[in-house]
């Protein structure tokens, strides 16, 4: 787990600022395990855009105190505190974000586990609409977010596009994380 240190970076910034963190398929669930495991301890309130069921399974293990849990995944879980459909519902998700925030007292912060989960169930240009109108809402409340996908699952369009709409991004898709031996 300590190899996921390079994550502070990215989830320190995301306390503040709404951040777009694009890692390699390899990696992902161990930087997303991470991830949550970190936010969980820092009690700000967080609410969870689950649309992997690994993410759910995460999230499952966490005191739940501070984290309002949105399954997108299409499959009703008990742990969850608003279900999904389908992670082409954006609206539902949209809808569940916002009973989240209200839900919650002063600092809070969004987390979207898979952009590109999402993306695989909606046209290309309506996740690049509903990013845009999610990513100014929330800078527009002043709520810090942070946004994660697999590199291979989103068009340069998007990644592109999400790099504007977010205060800041953070590529570390291309991070070797495996040791060397040199004999």
């Amino acid at each position: 787990m300590d190899e996921m240190k390079f994550l502070n970076t990215a989830l320190l910034a995301g306390r503040e600022k709404v951040v777009f963190v694009i890692l390699s398929k390899k990696h992902f669930f161990e930087a997303m395990n991470y991830a949550v495991e970190k936010l969980a301890l820092n009690n700000k309130p967080i609410v969870l855009v689950a649309s992997l069921k690994k993410t759910l399974n995460i999230a499952a293990l966490q005191d739940k105190k501070n984290i309002f849990l949105i399954n997108a995944c299409g499959k009703e879980e008990n742990n969850s505190d608003y279900f999904v459909e389908s992670p082409s519902n954006l609206t539902d998700i949209q809808i569940g974000i916002e009973k989240g925030l209200v839900n919650r007292r002063g600092e809070k912060m969004v987390f979207i586990d898979s952009l590109g989960e999402i993306e695989k169930n909606v046209s290309e240009k309506n996740i690049q609409r509903f990013m845009y109108v999610f990513s100014n809402k929330l800078k527009l409340n002043s709520i810090p977010g942070i946004i994660f996908a697999i590199s291979d699952e989103l068009s340069e369009e998007t990644v592109s596009l999400m790099s504007q709409f977010c205060d800041k991004t953070f590529d570390y898709s291309k991070i070797l994380l495996e040791s060397i031996d040199l004999d």
